[in-house]
């Protein structure tokens, strides 16, 4: 049995993310998921990050950098 969607798929509604948003993704990626971070260009307001030697598990193995990145991002937030 195939499931039943009243709404449209929800990538097909990324254009609507009003808020700013931050990407973060490893330069070692998986091919589906650098996939999905092209989607992700419909966003408005998107920021990218693409850490280096880091892999879909970007989280783990660099949070010093995801830190980083998501302290400056939020700080740029705050002097606008």
């Amino acid at each position: 049995m195939e499931p039943v969607r009243d709404n449209p798929v929800t990538i097909d509604k990324l254009h609507e993310i009003k808020a700013d948003t931050l990407f973060i993704q490893g330069d070692k990626e998986w091919e589906d998921l650098s996939r999905i971070s092209e989607h992700f260009k419909q966003v408005q307001s998107i920021r990218f990050i693409i850490v280096e030697g880091a892999d879909h598990m970007v989280t783990l193995t660099h949070p010093k950098t995801i830190v980083n990145h998501i302290n400056l991002f939020l700080h740029k937030r705050v002097l606008e």
